[in-house]
């Protein structure tokens, strides 16, 4: 891939002069028709002096969006190309995966002037804007899918598609839902290239290192020796390693595979809500990767790059996670536990909260050792 090509939006900027007329600021970012889309025109216009507030808030939402669509798009475009390591793609992917998760993070301010507003202000015009809603954001529909939350993992007690079938947007969502996602161009790319990199002595190097740790940590902690406990957590682990035992349980919460002396495993494993369809092989291949990647990350800068990569993706779901919590603490303060007008609520709000798109980096956490455990890398 051409590296000027990452930068530019075509192949080739032609400087030309195509007017003698002199831009101005306003004409550029088009301020006239910014600043007039706050007057609730579609409605007949406000109905209280904070309405004016709450509607810019809510488009400075969208704004943020939209620029997390444009980073996140790009990702996806240069992330379809990377079976040939380049640093300099990895560099940028990176830039534009933490930029968005930034946007994110960032607008976690802006409910703060959402605050701004007594509640009770806000019910004088609530009645007024029903049933339209947050829940119709098409965009916010659109950064899920293109990060990869799938329907099925979804509240399956709300329709996602209610409210938002007559949205001018709303096929433009079903095409978003017809692409390749985030999470399924890094699952290939770790079955794909990263797998056939990972050592064949790596598993039981790794589980080895896992038991030297947990044995570690007993006699520190504890002065205890519990070698029938520290086979069962090795177990697990290399039931998950293996793609055998997936690590959630049914609400997709992620639960500590340690626990009360590795008491989480699973004997049913059609109980759990997130199976995957694909084989087990392939799943543990993946896992292995993941961990490969992170447990050598610093021995090789090929790996680093990769690794960041893995931890850019995570703390973009995890900078979503936080504006989900934070949307949700607003609602409560202002409306309490009544049904919102979309016709959802705190409820709702809440279980987006526990959803995961990336579980399989997430559950590697878990697993993780400080990588003076292992032996070093060969190559």
């Amino acid at each position: 891939m051409n590296q000027k090509n990452i930068y530019l939006k075509t192949n080739k900027i032609v400087r030309e002069v195509k007017s003698n007329k002199k831009l101005t600021y306003s004409e550029y970012i088009r301020t006239d028709s910014l600043l007039a889309l706050q007057d609730a025109c579609c409605k007949g216009g406000l109905n209280h002096h904070d309405e004016h507030l709450f509607i810019v808030v809510h488009q400075l939402f969208e704004l943020n969006f939209k620029q997390v669509l444009f980073e996140l798009d790009s990702v996806k475009e240069l992330m379809q190309d990377i079976s040939e390591y380049n640093p300099h793609v990895f560099k940028v992917i990176v830039e534009r995966l933490n930029r968005a998760s930034f946007l994110f993070k960032n607008s976690l301010s802006t409910f703060d002037m959402l605050e701004l507003m007594h509640p009770s202000n806000f019910l004088e015009f609530r009645d007024f804007i029903g049933p339209g809603s947050g829940f119709q954001s098409i965009q916010m529909r659109e950064i899920e899918l293109l990060m990869g939350l799938e329907d099925k993992e979804r509240d399956q007690n709300i329709d996602i598609h209610s409210g938002i079938k007559e949205d001018i947007y709303y096929e433009r969502y079903m095409k978003r839902k017809s692409e390749k996602s985030l999470k399924v161009i890094l699952e290939e790319w770790l079955d794909k290239v990263i797998f056939p990199k990972v050592p064949s002595t790596f598993k039981d190097n790794f589980l080895k290192a896992t038991a030297d740790n947990i044995r570690f940590q007993q006699n520190k902690w504890n002065n205890v020796n519990n070698e029938k406990s520290i086979q069962k957590q090795v177990s697990a682990t290399e039931q998950w390693l293996d793609g055998k035992e997936h690590c959630v349980s049914k609400s997709s919460v992620l639960v500590c595979p340690f626990q009360k002396q590795s008491s989480f495993i699973h004997n049913n494993i059609s109980e759990l809500k997130d199976i995957a369809l694909e084989s087990s092989d392939k799943l543990g291949a993946r896992r292995k990767a993941i961990l490969f990647i992170n447990c050598y990350r610093h021995q090789n800068p090929e790996l680093q790059d990769y690794a960041d990569l893995i931890d850019s993706l995570l703390s973009l779901e995890e900078s979503l996670i936080l504006w989900r919590s934070r949307h949700a603490t607003m609602v409560e303060n202002f409306i309490g536990i009544r049904v919102g007008t979309g016709g959802t609520g705190l409820s709702y709000l809440q279980a987006t909260q526990k959803y995961r798109i990336f579980k399989d980096l997430w559950q590697a956490r878990s697993y993780y050792l400080a990588p003076s455990y292992l032996p070093s890398l060969l190559y």
